[in-house]
């Protein structure tokens, strides 16, 4: 239970740095004008690592991206506003506020952003245990 409390609380502090604290907007606003992203163009087969557990949280930095979004001039040309939040300023805001955060450079918070949010060992054997179980009562074994 605490690894997912110390991670929970780690998640809630980088959402409240973003949006509350406005931690990333100069560089969100930044990648609006045009500065370099690997995030931009758009890879349309690629996928975007979520990072964020909480779907409150998750709703929580969108829908603070979209008024970004909507309040700044850009020079980005893109057809889809839910595709690019998702795709170029989800991924921008979360690893500058890693970059802040962890004292990492912006190339190791990418790291770590794709990597996904670290999982305690307990956690992954309570994830294996429940799908084992639920397997069982469905009838169908689990290696």
């Amino acid at each position: 239970m605490q690894a997912v409390t110390d991670r929970t609380a780690e998640e809630n502090r980088l959402v409240d740095f973003i949006v509350q604290s406005k931690g990333a907007e100069q560089h969100l606003v930044g990648v609006l004008n045009g500065k370099p992203s690997s995030w931009f163009p758009l890879k349309t087969s690629s996928q975007v690592p979520v990072y964020l557990d909480s779907e409150e949280l998750q709703d929580t930095l969108i829908t603070y991206l979209k008024a970004v979004l909507n309040q700044t001039p850009t020079k980005l040309k893109f057809t889809d506003e839910v595709q690019f939040i998702l795709g170029v300023l989800f991924p921008e805001a979360i690893i500058y506020g890693l970059s802040i955060q962890k004292n990492l450079s912006l190339q190791d918070a990418e790291r770590v952003f794709i990597s996904g949010p670290v999982y305690h060992q307990s956690e992954v054997e309570e994830f294996d245990r429940g799908i084992s179980k639920q397997l069982r009562t469905e009838g169908r074994p689990f290696n």
